[in-house]
């Protein structure tokens, strides 16, 4: 079973750790994270500055076997124009916040959480600067009742 119930929980316990918290926005106002399940949504209009600071929570992949594991990307997304191009900052905060929230063997409803790594993308991202933490959550075993499914 793909556990998409994982995405909505881990969502719901980020929003409680950033909701007093604010990041500087494209338009150099201040502002609350974005947090999205699976992908950004559409852009409204021609741009999609209005998404940033943003969390996206998605579904990577998964194993289903004796030990069913699901791997969950957790993109971190800020903006920073400043010259000294320290932007990075910010979303590692917003990453280490996550991982104190999460520690690894943490239990959240039916899942726990196996491991954790992080990984900055290799490309020039200019003003927007990001994090993936990597999380790997055991998930219960799924035994259909129905013989024929």
């Amino acid at each position: 079973m793909i556990p998409t119930g994982l995405v909505d929980e881990i969502i719901e316990e980020t929003k409680k750790v950033f909701q007093n918290k604010q990041y500087k926005k494209p338009n150099g106002e201040l502002g609350t994270l974005n947090i999205y399940p699976q992908d950004i949504p559409y852009k409204k209009g021609k741009r999609d500055e209005d998404h940033y600071p943003l969390i996206v929570v998605a579904i990577e992949d998964g194993d289903i076997v004796e030990e069913n594991n699901c791997n969950i990307a957790v993109l971190i997304g800020t903006f920073d124009d400043t010259e000294d191009r320290q932007g990075f900052r910010d979303a590692t905060g917003i990453a280490n916040k996550i991982i104190e929230r999460f520690p690894i063997r943490s239990q959240m409803s039916k899942y726990r959480l196996a491991s954790m790594n992080y990984r900055f993308p290799a490309e020039d991202t200019r003003e927007y600067c990001f994090i993936t933490l990597g999380m790997t959550w055991e998930v219960p075993q799924y035994t259909p009742t129905d013989p024929l499914i």
